[in-house]
């Protein structure tokens, strides 16, 4: 697509964002209650509604911070952002065999690709360049989506209903929290760079 169609797409994009379309990671579970709809297990159990969403919303966020990341490997123009680029890429890829596997053994189907809402914000991010482009995309992918994520992730820590949900939540929030820590220590210096 040439600048003049992306420009011409721009409007498009920012009306999906505007009309209440989630732009970022997506958090909304249904209620963790135990008497909630369930799904068969592969191993005969049940599997929560929530357990299940939360499975589900990883796997997307998951997908959008890679394809995030992968794009900044090639659009950043800071070597420290493409450093932090190719950490979210593995691993987040590490996460999502992780992810995948537990699921496939919970007999859910995960979603092969980002939401509506997550390649919306990506197309709107693609569209800047240079040092723009690295501070929106720290901003947008190394902040706000884990933001999102690690709050989705708590979430599934605390109220899950699986052990083994439960367990994969907790054990990917460090992970999830140093690449917070990351990307707000980044965006403070590339803040100084100015």
């Amino acid at each position: 697509m040439n600048r003049r169609n992306q420009l011409l797409a721009l409007p498009l994009a920012v009306s999906l964002a505007m009309a209440g379309t989630a732009v970022t990671a997506q958090t909304t579970l249904p209620a963790s209650s135990p008497k909630a709809t369930s799904a068969s297990s592969a191993h005969g159990g049940k599997l929560s509604a929530f357990d299940g969403a939360f499975l589900e919303q990883a796997a997307q966020n998951g997908h959008a911070e890679i394809d995030g990341a992968k794009a900044a490997l090639e659009k950043a123009s800071d070597s420290r952002v493409k450093s932090f680029a190719q950490t979210l890429i593995d691993d987040h890829t590490k996460a999502h065999t992780e992810l995948a596997a537990l699921a496939a053994s919970k007999g859910v189907e995960l979603p092969k690709d980002p939401s509506l809402g997550q390649k919306t914000k990506a197309k709107i991010l693609s569209l800047r360049d240079g040092e723009s482009y690295d501070k929106h995309f720290i901003e947008s992918v190394g902040i706000k989506a884990h933001e999102s994520t690690i709050k989705l992730f708590k979430r599934a820590a605390a109220e899950a209903t699986d052990p083994d949900v439960k367990a994969f939540a907790t054990k990917t929030l460090p992970t999830l929290e140093g690449h917070l820590k990351q990307a707000h220590d980044l965006h403070a210096s590339l803040d100084k760079k100015k």
